[in-house]
């Protein structure tokens, strides 16, 4: 592979900066790839479910155009369940929309990061934190995060 196109790339705490509120909450050398499969499904459901409500659907309406479960719908918009694409698109279907783009950014992303990937929309990046679900890297770390998530980062994107 070539080594510049790893150039900047996030993956464990060790490439964030030592004050970066993650690298600060978990162990050095801890994957961020639980995280990163976390963020996407909070993302993800908190999109889907946002456009369920739009369309003023409850989920055993979105069960019953789908021929599926009010539980089976409840578990992919909680993110409990592997939600497939087609389950997504299915989903978004119900509720009359569709995927149009999709936007990434830095893992761990904060104003300042993003500031180095200009190409990247800070658009996209909505912090949700109710609905923070479980980084699987231990009790003690999960609630020191969730509590970083629920009290720090929402006064980093205050209007």
């Amino acid at each position: 592979m070539d080594p510049q196109m790893t150039k900047n790339v996030i993956r464990t705490v060790d490439d964030l900066p030592s004050d970066h509120w993650i690298a600060r909450q978990l162990p050095a050398g801890t994957s961020l790839r639980p995280y990163a499969e976390d963020e996407a499904i909070s993302a993800i459901t908190a999109a889907v479910q946002d456009a369920i409500k739009r369309a003023g659907l409850s989920r055993s309406e979105v069960a019953g155009l789908l021929g599926t479960t009010k539980s089976y719908v409840s578990q992919a918009l909680n993110g409990s369940t592997n939600m497939t694409l087609r389950t997504l698109g299915a989903l978004l279907w119900a509720a009359g929309r569709q995927v149009r783009d999709l936007w990434t950014e830095p893992l761990g992303a904060t104003p300042e990061a993003t500031a180095e990937y200009p190409a990247i929309s800070m658009r996209a990046f909505q912090v949700h934190t109710a609905n923070v679900p479980p980084l699987h890297v231990g009790g003690s770390t999960h609630q020191r995060v969730r509590q970083t998530l629920t009290t720090t980062l929402p006064s980093y994107f205050a209007n």
